[in-house]
């Protein structure tokens, strides 16, 4: 899948340009149904990084910015 060089670049796709073959986990889902939060984590050079959000794709974005 070729990047669009005009499409503005968020975190995530930043972060897995530089760093390919990063493996994010679902560390875990709490709250309602109707407001879940979801937290991610991912395990860069040994540094492990953790975010929250109103979704798996939020999370790993949030993830990502750290």
């Amino acid at each position: 899948k070729a990047i669009d060089s005009n499409q503005p670049m968020n975190a995530l796709m930043r972060l897995n340009q530089i760093r390919p073959g990063l493996q994010y986990k679902l560390l875990s889902q709490s709250g309602p149904v109707h407001a879940p939060v979801f937290t991610m984590s991912v395990d860069v050079d040994g540094t492990v990084y953790e975010a929250s959000g109103s979704s798996k794709k939020t999370a790993k974005l949030h993830v990502a910015v750290k």
